[in-house]
């Protein structure tokens, strides 16, 4: 589908050069339901010495992806994220009570799902999330150490926490304790040549993250990712170094499905001269058509509609242009804010929906739960985004969903009344 976007995926594990065991645990993997797609991204770095720290870091990685797989693409991402971390967190815990060569045993885990264009994030500890566009990395996690707290208070500078003796202690992981808070993030919108990676602190401790932008945004994943692991051991490789990233790329490329294995590094091998295309190239419509385009499709619908005898509303509003690189879609489906048209019949009459507000104040009708709603089935019947009921509602436990319990359905780009009228 050339109109669609498609992810290019890699894996890389590498010990380092000082540690003798690999503590760290990556993975991804891919699922389809119906015309819905989505990869979920994840990496792990166990705590805890000798066998350990491996123990938690593969169990916590094989749990979660038990636990999501199969439900990705129905909805309620973050929602399974989060119920999985706390499943893995339990696991793993009881595993370090347990027995006793386990004791003290904990893991990190960081865990991204794309779908539809958007980015989903669950995460704890101190590996990282960055979504790198245009070059420039922006992390989208936050560390969960006692060094990152101090330089969040004030109490302690960046260059004092570079080289403080308890920088790599971490405050929050999985398996630590009987129960964990999972920190979550998005939806968030991709875009055509968005990179998302994560690593664990092999990594992002020797390679600065302007270093890691410029070689996951110049070269595909599988060339990129070998080329980072040789950097951090060009600098001395005190930990094991992790990787997993997925590109968005509207050219289509062969990829494994179900998943990939973790591949071996050829340290000899050179890295090729990228060729892919630069954005905005000939897979990109130019914003500037997007407007004459919605414009076009509004009056053909016009055309068809009254040459049946029927009359069609023209659109309430447009939304603003999105950002200049705008993958070709049907208008009405686009994710750049371009409305399409809209036809709703004139006879329909719909009850003022009673006004309300998502957590950051943007506009929302209020919902009653009955027996039997779901986030997900709710953003189906409202036409809404997978996880915009979640993010409208971050106090809202999914799973405990109670008859007659208000929530907040977001408006979105839609008039409310629009909106209350397609969950009739």
């Amino acid at each position: 589908m050339p109109e669609e976007l498609t992810l290019q995926v890699a894996a890389v594990s590498d010990p380092g050069l000082r540690r003798a065991n690999n503590e760290d645990a990556v993975s991804w993997f891919d699922e389809r339901e119906g015309a819905s797609r989505a990869t979920l991204l994840i990496v792990a770095d166990g705590i805890g010495g000798a066998a350990a720290g491996e123990v938690a870091s593969r169990e916590a990685i094989e749990l979660v992806q038990e636990e999501v797989a199969g439900h990705l693409a129905a909805g309620n991402i973050l929602g399974r994220l989060r119920a999985a971390i706390d499943k893995a967190n339990r696991h793993v815990y009881r595993l370090a009570e347990s027995t006793e060569e386990y004791h003290g045993m904990g893991t990190t885990l960081s865990a991204a799902v794309i779908a539809r264009e958007k980015l989903y994030v669950a995460h704890v500890g101190d590996s990282r999330v960055y979504l790198i566009r245009d070059g420039e990395a922006m992390q989208v996690s936050s560390d969960h150490t006692w060094i990152a707290d101090e330089v969040e208070s004030g109490r302690m500078t960046i260059d004092e926490a570079a080289s403080h003796p308890a920088r790599k202690a971490i405050n929050r992981g999985v398996g630590i304790s009987a129960s964990v808070h999972s920190d979550t993030y998005g939806p968030l919108q991709l875009l055509e040549g968005d990179v998302v990676l994560l690593c664990t602190d092999g990594l992002h401790d020797v390679v600065p993250d302007e270093e890691i932008a410029h070689l996951a945004s110049t070269y595909e994943p599988e060339e990129a990712l070998p080329e980072l692991v040789k950097l951090a051991n060009s600098r001395g490789g005190p930990d094991n170094i992790s990787v997993v990233a997925a590109r968005l790329s509207a050219v289509a490329v062969a990829e494994p499905r179900g998943g990939g294995p973790v591949f071996d590094i050829d340290e000899d091998a050179a890295l090729p001269v990228p060729v892919r295309p630069a954005r905005g190239g000939m897979a990109l419509l130019p914003a500037v058509w997007l407007p004459v385009a919605a414009v076009a499709v509004a009056a053909v619908l016009a055309i068809v509609l009254l040459t049946n005898g029927e009359s069609a509303n023209t659109p309430s509003d447009v939304g603003a242009l999105g950002p200049p690189a705008v993958t070709i879609r049907p208008i009405a489906a686009s994710p750049t804010g371009v409305a399409g048209a809209s036809a709703t019949p004139a006879a329909t009459t719909v009850a003022a929906p009673a006004p309300a507000a998502c957590a950051d104040d943007s506009p929302a009708i209020l919902h009653k739960i009955a027996s039997g709603d779901t986030f997900s089935g709710l953003e189906a019947t409202y036409g809404l985004d997978t996880g915009a009921i979640e993010a409208c509602n971050p106090d809202a436990d999914p799973a405990l969903l109670q008859t007659d319990q208000e929530i907040n359905i977001p408006c979105g780009d839609r008039s409310c009344a629009e909106v209350a009228a397609q969950g009739q």
